[in-house]
């Protein structure tokens, strides 16, 4: 972690860059049984139960040519 930071702290220069990376990941379920709709005096049922379907991985690249100094 504290090599990652460390790109942060080096000196501006006008001719790098600056470039985030950022990744989030979710998980995709679906469900295993029809939810009972709602009805009047009570809420809809869903049942906790899930088919997992695999994941999704979302990757977020940020990049700032001729980057401002974001320290001092």
């Amino acid at each position: 972690m504290e090599d990652v930071l460390d790109v942060y702290t080096q000196p501006h220069d006008p001719d790098v860059p600056l470039v985030c990376l950022d990744e989030t990941s979710k998980q995709l379920i679906s469900e295993t049984r029809t939810p009972i709709p709602m009805k009047k005096g009570s809420p809809k049922r869903i049942d906790y139960e899930y088919e997992r379907n695999g994941e999704r991985l979302s990757l977020t690249v940020k990049v700032r040519e001729k980057a401002q100094p974001t320290f001092s």
